[in-house]
């Protein structure tokens, strides 16, 4: 994390816009959807769960995110990362003063005695961990084996495909086994093995940014959506496709009945998932 004012704003307006969710005017048959699945959740409301996820494409850097703050790894982080002090700010160069994290230094120290602290910018989130409403997961990877910088260095081990390129390791985090143009997700794959526990299979995967990779499944398909309600199909939203309305009913029932071809199938299939009405 940086004092970066686009980066900050782009991400304040991505937290805005999922919080949007919740206060817009979606369709009438997002609500209705939306109405359904409170419904199925209602049957077993004291264990429903959800699992959110927030992918920002590789943005965040995490040395800045949680800071070492015992002396020693401090120290260590501090000298790699000082550059010239900028008057009036927290910063030396990249590198976080060690004051400058008192409040938002985290009670539990790891195994090794080593602390940790949050972004000094991150200290509403403070109170969320120290209650254990949540938590920090550090060392994670698309490795394919616990690899050190040695065994990277003379290629003794596996290593993931394809590491440096941009698009392909945002592909093989979201896939856990897959590159660029991957097909199923770590998560998608998840819903298929849930898809049998719930009573509307339609909403195990929502997607607020087209269609992940991520929710990809092998028979889970994401509903898409954004902040201002859910995806629709332009071209016969309004029932009425070149000024007319027939053509409009004709288009519906071309890009929703079930088809032997494979590709048209699968179309079909999320279409369907699509309100076609404003």
């Amino acid at each position: 994390m940086t004092q970066n004012t686009h980066s900050n704003l782009t991400r304040r307006g991505l937290l805005k816009s999922t919080a949007a969710l919740a206060l817009q005017r979606v369709s009438i048959p997002m609500a209705t959807s939306l109405g359904l699945m409170a419904d199925a959740a209602a049957q077993s409301a004291n264990d429903y769960k959800a699992l959110v996820c927030i992918f920002l494409y590789g943005a965040n850097d995490h040395y800045n995110t949680v800071i070492p703050y015992d002396v020693a790894t401090h120290t260590n982080y501090y000298n790699i990362r000082k550059g010239t002090p900028t008057a009036g700010t927290v910063y030396d160069g990249i590198a976080i003063g060690r004051n400058a994290l008192s409040a938002t230094v985290l009670s539990t120290a790891l195994s090794d005695g080593r602390q940790m602290a949050l972004n000094p910018e991150m200290s509403a989130l403070k109170t969320l961990f120290e209650n254990k409403r949540a938590s920090i997961l550090m060392n994670v990877g698309p490795l394919v084996v616990p690899t050190s910088r040695i065994q990277y260095d003379k290629k003794s081990v596996p290593l993931p495909p394809k590491l440096f390129s941009h698009n392909d390791q945002q592909a093989y985090w979201q896939s856990s086994f897959q590159t660029e143009g991957g097909a199923r997700g770590w998560g998608g794959r998840a819903a298929d093995l849930l898809l049998s526990n719930n009573n509307k299979s339609t909403l195990t995967c929502i997607s607020i940014n087209g269609n992940a990779l991520f929710l990809s499944g092998q028979n889970a398909i994401s509903y898409q959506m954004s902040s201002t309600g859910a995806t629709t199909i332009n071209a016969i939203k309004g029932k009425s496709l070149f000024g007319s309305a027939n053509c409009a009913a004709a288009l519906q029932t071309l890009i929703t009945q079930q088809s032997s071809l494979p590709m048209a199938s699968d179309y079909t299939t999320v279409t369907k998932l699509q309100p076609v009405q404003a």
